[in-house]
This record gives C-alpha cells, structure tokens and sequence, in this order.
C-alpha cells in the first residue's frame, strides 16, 4: 500500500511539472524537444499508457524494424535501408510495444514529440504519415498481422491540424488510416492536453484516497531529483545565500 500510494503521488507530481513545462509560456519556450522533453519521457512511458514497454529511443526506421523482428523470433533481415517516400533516414522517438499479444496480432505504439514551442501544421503531419507507410510497406513483415498506431503529440496545432483530427469515418484524432497486406497503421495527432487528461483520469481513485494535490514547487523537486541533468534551466532552482550571522565578532 505504501509502495502503492508513493508511486501515484509521484505521478501526480510528474503530471503537475510535464503540464508546467508544455503550457507555461516562459517555460514551454525554454523546453529543447530531444534533450530535455524526449529524455524524461523515456522514464516515464507511462504516460502514454500501461499495457505499452519502451523498446526503442530515438533511433531510425531501421531499427524499430529490427526491434519488431526480434519479438517476431526472426533473426535476420533484408539489409535494405528503411526510408521515408523522400528518401530521407527517419528517425522515431519512442517505440513502444505491447506486453502481451491478442488474437496473435501484434501491436506497436510510435511516438513522435516535439518542443513544446512548435505549432503543428502538414510539414509535421506529412513527416510521421511518411513514417508510417513507410514502416508497415516493407515486404519481409507482410504475412505478420500486426498493428501501428503513431501518435504525434503537440502542445498547440493549426487550425487546418485540428480539422484533421474531427472526421466522419475515423475515431477523433485519428488523421490517417493506411493498409499494407496484413499491416496496418493508424496516425493520430494528440494535444499533451488530452494525455495529461487521460492520466489523471486513471488515477482518479487513487487521488481521492490520498488526496495528493502537488504544488509546482513540489513538481519541481521531484523533476530535478529525478531527471537530473535533463531539465530546463528556468526549472533548476537558483541556491538561496546562507543568511549573514547575526553574532557579533569577539575582541
């Protein structure tokens, strides 16, 4: 129980400080994606949900194919590059996978993040699109069922960006939907808004029974306790002087 209670609060800390760096207009500005945003997450993949494991951090096409060959049992792969429709090495930021398999249908999870200062608009949406169609057109995987969800999360879109998540034929915020054999890959674009909402809505209970409502100040020890070396300067903070001693000198 104890062990229980000190990871939720510790979680709800992480929420308070992660929502402090994306929507505070000092900080988001200050926040570097792949140095500082990138590298926390990497520790804290549970933000983007429980059933999913970290597999790979911001590496090429390449190797998050090599990384689902290797939960496929292969051992071997076509060494022919992965490339984006431009030609262009991509490379991803967080691969995550499934713990366990349904149905013999493997599921994968890419992340895709950016600074918080960026407004995401078709250079984004087109990059990760590649990305995907990429990833589930390469032949030596076409007779695995296995699904791919991208999610591209940002903290500010364009209108034109946000049109795209609200369709007809498609789950909200689901941009894109593309079919390779019996790959399948579905593109989301994800405000940091709606996961920061999701999490709290997991631990909803949990906060109840413990009743944790972190202050900024709290969010920011546990960040620079945690994630030391990763965090933006605006949230180090600054040595307070030793106070001047009172006492007179002696003669």
């Amino acid at each position: 129980m104890i062990k229980a209670s000190t990871s939720v609060s510790d979680r709800l800390t992480f929420l308070a400080e992660l929502q402090h760096m994306v929507f505070d207009p000092e900080v988001r500005k200050m926040t570097k994606e792949r140095s500082q945003l990138h590298k926390i997450l990497e520790n804290e993949v549970w933000v983007f949900g429980e059933r999913f494991n970290l597999l790979v951090s911001d590496r090429s096409l390449d190797s998050v194919l090599d990384r689902h060959l290797g939960q496929l049992g292969r051992t071997e792969r076509n060494p022919t590059p992965v490339r984006r429709l431009d030609g262009r090495v991509g490379i991803v930021d967080l691969m995550l996978s499934r713990a366990r398999k349904e149905h013999d249908r493997h599921q994968h999870l890419v992340v895709e993040l950016k600074a918080p200062h960026v407004v995401v608009g078709h250079k984004e949406i087109n990059q990760v699109e590649d990305y995907a169609l990429a990833v589930i057109s390469d032949p030596q995987f076409a007779d695995v069922r296995v699904e791919w969800d991208f999610w591209l999360i940002t903290a500010e879109m364009t209108e034109i960006a946000k049109a795209k998540t609200k369709s007809s034929d498609r789950p909200p915020g689901c941009i894109s939907q593309l079919q390779a054999d019996t790959a399948s890959a579905r593109v989301w674009l994800r405000s940091w808004g709606q996961i920061i909402d999701d999490c709290k809505e997991r631990l909803a209970y949990f906060t109840e029974q413990f009743a944790h409502d972190p202050t900024i100040d709290n969010a920011m020890q546990y960040l620079n306790a945690r994630h030391n070396g990763r965090v933006p300067d605006i949230l180090i903070p600054v040595p307070r002087p030793a106070p001047a001693s009172d006492t007179m000198p002696t003669t």
